[in-house]
């Protein structure tokens, strides 16, 4: 099953590595989810692993501005960085939305946010697209996958063997990964946009 997952994260059709990559990105928010709900208590997780940047909570534009910042300077910028090596065909950049997919349905089910939720949510699609972390989530997926074929350093196996430096001009990357990547960042900002809005609103009531 691995070999088919690593053929269809780093296929040579862009639409094939995005369907991909969505498709596990979201999975792994669903089983971080459920394990949060069903497994841990409530608030489990405050604190020490969603602590996140020192982010002030002052009106919308600002706070909105913070959020876009942080996620393009972190995970956004490890994603890139990370995109530049491929070890035993797996481009490392999907490792940053693979396990922040993972930690954010931990965060949604035990409900350790900086600002918690009335009452936590139970896994279901009726509220998962109205929360603003599933787009965040795309967002840095659709980067990695963008990026997947983009390796400068290609190394044999996870764990050592050959290393091959890749030149530039055979990882080009094509006027469809730029304009993928442009989308995931309009879609970040609009998801940090609204997420400022639920953070203020939480607050206030």
């Amino acid at each position: 099953m691995w070999p088919r997952i690593l053929r269809w994260l780093h296929h040579d059709r862009l639409a094939v590595r995005v369907a991909s990559a969505l498709v596990i990105g979201h999975l792994l928010i669903f089983a971080g989810w459920i394990a949060g709900y069903y497994l841990l208590p409530e608030r489990a997780l405050h604190g020490w692993l969603s602590s996140g940047a020192p982010i002030e909570p002052t009106s919308l534009v600002p706070l909105a501005a913070q959020l876009f910042a942080y996620n393009v300077c972190l995970p956004g910028l490890a994603t890139v960085w990370l995109s530049r090596v491929q070890a035993g065909g797996y481009s490392l950049g999907y490792n940053v939305p693979f396990l922040n997919s993972v930690l954010y349905g931990l965060w949604l089910g035990t409900n350790s946010f900086a600002v918690p939720l009335p009452q936590r949510l139970a896994p279901t699609l009726a509220v998962y697209y109205t929360r603003s972390g599933p787009y965040e989530m795309t967002a840095l997926l659709l980067v990695a996958a963008a990026l997947a074929r983009s390796a400068s350093i290609v190394q044999e196996t996870f764990w050592g063997g050959r290393t091959v430096y890749i030149p530039a001009a055979e990882r080009r990357l094509h006027l469809r990964e730029y304009l993928v990547i442009a989308f995931a960042v309009l879609l970040l900002a609009v998801a940090n946009t609204v997420e400022a809005w639920m953070w203020l609103e939480a607050i206030r009531t």
